[in-house]
């Protein structure tokens, strides 16, 4: 399990059961916080949520693993330019 998932005992499929997810909740289980995800989606790491009827984001399982990818890339001293080139690799794409 990533080391910033909040719930240290749920197995990876656990927290990927939600369909769609608020930016809060996705914020409280990858432990980046809200204004972090909208800065990274502003930038084109991560894609533009849905929208629900009321205007709110509706992130999905998919979210959730990009942004751990970005948080575990900026840790290991990576550039936000390099993790968004390897985002957007036909490699990353694949897997």
């Amino acid at each position: 399990m990533h080391p910033r998932l909040k719930n240290e005992d749920a197995a990876p499929s656990t927290y990927l059961k939600v369909k769609f997810m608020r930016i809060g909740l996705l914020a409280s289980q990858t432990g980046i916080n809200a204004t972090r995800i909208r800065f990274y989606e502003a930038r084109g790491l991560l894609p533009k949520p849905g929208r629900s009827s009321n205007g709110y984001r509706e992130y999905d399982a998919r979210a959730m693993e990009i942004l751990l990818f970005i948080d575990r890339g900026r840790r290991l001293g990576f550039s936000l330019t390099e993790v968004k080139s390897h985002l957007s690799s036909p490699h990353y794409a694949q897997g």
